[in-house]
């Protein structure tokens, strides 16, 4: 199957390219808003385009109030999958040797404001989808390929949406150089406190368990490891104090896989 499918995925991409390059042509910067258009009409332009391209690859599309966009294949399921992505992008800034608005392929590589955050992923993500589908993979529960149009700029996209709707059984946001790097770190942060007055006993903690240790997390007990992620590590020990009491907090995080 690994094999039809990378054969698959060959065969697509030329189609995969175009269409990036048509959603990345789209400035889909947040602008004014409007009843029509909660987050300016441009964003809500490239949404309805990026629906317009799902539905011509075969697949169930829906806009929800011009916010998100869903397209969707398998069994009509309560639960599903979800890829969750986004099509707003951030202002121009820095200096381009391309127009950021219109997708320029040099060398292999496309230039555009959106390329890696985050239309190209999403469209990455759709076609993968697709080739699935054409391959007659039958699914056991729906797949939803979810455009989101505020992520840039506070997600209320998002928590407009869910606040109606059920949650993914499972999924995964195509972001930051995906499928390159397709997964981040698992994050955690601790915190320790005690009355100002036992401000002694925080600093005989850290040295016995944090400053004196080549690896804090065996000290603290939280030296987990996967195959795929790597070694949790600490990232960050910050100390605080308020009216009445003191303490750190610490962050520990699994390695970035690639």
């Amino acid at each position: 199957m690994k094999e039809r499918i990378v054969e698959r995925v060959g065969e697509l991409l030329p189609d995969l390219v175009g269409d990036i390059k048509t959603i990345c042509n789209m400035d889909s910067r947040q602008d004014t808003a409007a009843p029509e258009y909660p987050f300016g009409a441009r964003v809500t332009d490239c949404l309805n385009k990026a629906l317009e391209i799902a539905r011509g690859l075969g697949f169930e599309t829906e806009n929800v109030g011009n916010q998100i966009g869903i397209a969707s294949w398998g069994p009509d399921t309560e639960e599903y999958i979800a890829c969750v992505g986004h099509l707003d992008v951030v202002d121009v800034n820095g200096v381009w040797k391309t127009d950021p608005f219109v997708c320029t392929e040099k060398d292999g590589f496309l230039y555009a404001r959106g390329v890696l955050d985050n239309k190209g992923p999403m469209f990455c993500c759709l076609y993968g989808l697709k080739a699935l589908v054409d391959l007659g993979y039958e699914f056991p529960i729906k797949v939803k390929i979810i455009f989101g149009t505020n992520e840039e700029t506070g997600m209320e996209d998002m928590k407009w949406y869910f606040q109606n709707h059920k949650y993914p059984l499972m999924g995964w946001t195509p972001d930051c150089k995906y499928p390159v790097i397709y997964a981040e770190r698992g994050r955690a942060t601790f915190r320790y406190s005690l009355p100002k007055d036992q401000a002694g006993e925080l600093f005989t903690f850290m040295n016995q368990f944090i400053l004196n240790q080549n690896n804090p997390t065996t000290s603290l007990g939280i030296d987990y490891e996967d195959e795929e992620f790597g070694k949790n590590q600490v990232r960050k020990v910050e100390l605080f104090q308020d009216e009445n009491t003191c303490g750190m907090t610490l962050v520990s995080s699994t390695a970035l896989f690639k």
